[in-house]
């Protein structure tokens, strides 16, 4: 019996690592033309369907992340490129944008979930990519479009108060006061103002929707995704308080101009950490309520009744953070 020679070893060494190669290779390509397609079907879902466009819009990342989790960066980026084309190829420049923001999104979560990241942590990545495409695409639309989206919006809502105003004082509903017309006209330039802070705060929700729809799928198909804190256990940094105090502090001794760029940063950030205090607040009358043994219907009860109460909550989530009251009623019982 004649044993093969290290050549002949070798030769088919090299022989089946090419063909597992190429079996690796047609498993890229036809896994990343599989999740192209999905993408297509959503993409096409979000453009030309009224309706069904806010579920395409919720699954627009899902192909990507499932992809980049289980490829190489190389392969994800080669299929975030494919992804985008086919968006302009289907639908020009509206579904550029969406191609963009799902392709980017999809790919950037993929990798997170891929290198272990903490689910707190890609909730940050994936508002952070959303809040760049959202600045991206509002400043394209200006500059080469020539269109503000969020300027003309309120223009048309002041048009609207104006004209409202003008029918109910002339049908004698309401009496001619100018003071009033005034703080609308205030409160909508205030809304103009705090336009980086609305963008932070939707991309947030937004990211939060793509990961309670998109993580509980991908474990249906066998992934390992990371998994949130139980919502009673959420507590922010206490940094984040002192980031409100020296905010507070400079306010008074800068008193920025209305309308500067320092007073519209200001309010922007105090607006995200007023958000921040505010979830910390609730989070803690959901272990307060766990300590306590209230009942999932009592819960729900406290929730509704907290909405119109947010400046309390909110207040809650400050003392909180500085005093650690959850280390406190843990202590006591």
């Amino acid at each position: 019996m004649k044993f093969p020679s290290k050549i002949d070893m070798m030769i088919l060494l090299y022989v089946f690592r090419e063909e597992s190669n190429e079996v690796k290779n047609a498993r890229i390509i036809t896994e990343g033309a599989i999740s192209v397609a999905i993408f297509t079907v959503f993409l096409l879902f979000t453009l030309y369907t009224p309706v069904i466009s806010v579920v395409g819009v919720l699954f627009l990342p899902l192909p990507f992340m499932l992809y980049s989790q289980k490829f190489a960066h190389r392969d994800a980026m080669v299929m975030l490129f494919v992804g985008i084309g086919i968006s302009f190829l289907f639908g020009g420049f509206p579904g550029l944008g969406f191609g963009v923001l799902g392709a980017s999104l999809g790919t950037a979560i993929g990798w997170a979930i891929k290198s272990d990241i903490q689910k707190t942590h890609i909730l940050l990545l994936g508002t952070l990519v959303t809040t760049i495409n959202a600045v991206v695409a509002y400043v394209i639309s200006i500059k080469l479009l020539g269109m503000d989206v969020i300027k003309e919006s309120l223009d048309m809502a002041k048009t609207v108060v104006h004209r409202n105003y003008a029918a109910m004082t002339d049908l004698g509903f309401i009496q001619p006061d100018d003071k009033k017309l005034e703080q609308m006209d205030n409160l909508l330039k205030l809304m103009n103002v705090t336009t980086p802070a609305s963008f932070a705060i939707g991309a947030a929700l937004y990211t939060f929707l793509i990961l309670a729809i998109s993580f509980p799928i991908m474990k249906r198909l066998g992934r390992n995704v990371p998994s949130f804190l139980r919502f009673r256990d959420w507590k922010f940094p206490k940094s984040i308080l002192w980031y409100y105090i020296i905010l507070f502090v400079l306010s008074l001794v800068i008193q920025p101009e209305s309308g500067s760029f320092t007073f519209s940063a200001i309010i922007n950030v105090q607006i995200i950490l007023g958000m921040l205090f505010t979830i910390q607040g609730l989070s803690f009358l959901y272990f307060f309520g766990h300590m306590k043994n209230w009942s999932k219907g009592l819960m729900v009860v406290v929730t509704i009744i907290s909405i119109p109460l947010l400046s309390l909550v909110r207040i809650l989530g400050i003392i909180d953070l500085g005093f650690d009251l959850r280390e406190r009623l843990k202590n006591k019982s």
